[in-house]
């Protein structure tokens, strides 16, 4: 019975190792949407705090696809799965917004928001090359998709 249930448990946390990393990523609609409604207005606590997770979130589950092979492997195992046409519009932040947000965020001269925010653009580039060209081809479908990217320059405009 021992023997049984470490089995169990060993097999629910290898299963789930990157349970939270892809919980995550479904986190970020909400922190994006946060985002683009208050874009423009003037930095305060709460929108520091959004800016600060959604970006940090944003490089840390790019890292792991670029570093972690294992975190890679499960990500194009279920790649379909998780991601829709819609993923764009739930998961990136436009590079309107992006520069509106990044205008906010210095006052008096002073920057006072995460690191991360400044290299958003360049941290979305790490990520096609990660992809396969079945993945890519799939968000290239969606037009907005594309677009967006294409704005941010993730992929280039003309393929």
């Amino acid at each position: 019975m021992k023997l049984f249930s470490m089995f169990f448990i060993l097999m629910i946390f290898t299963g789930c190792r990157y349970q939270s990393q892809f919980d995550t990523l479904k986190s970020l609609a909400a922190d994006r949407e946060y985002l683009e409604t208050n874009a423009n207005t003037p930095l305060d606590n709460d929108k520091q705090v959004v800016i600060e997770r959604y970006f940090s979130n944003i490089k840390e589950l790019s890292h792991k696809l670029v570093n972690d092979r294992r975190f890679s492997n499960n990500f194009h195992k279920r790649f379909f799965r998780y991601f829709t046409l819609d993923m764009c519009d739930d998961f990136v932040l436009d590079v309107k917004n992006w520069k509106q947000i990044l205008n906010t965020c210095e006052v008096s001269g002073f920057y006072l928001c995460a690191e991360e925010l400044k290299h958003y653009q360049d941290i979305l580039k790490l990520v096609p090359s990660y992809l396969t060209k079945l993945e890519i081809t799939n968000l290239k479908k969606e037009a907005q998709c594309k677009d967006k990217l294409v704005g941010l320059g993730v992929f280039d405009e003309n393929n």
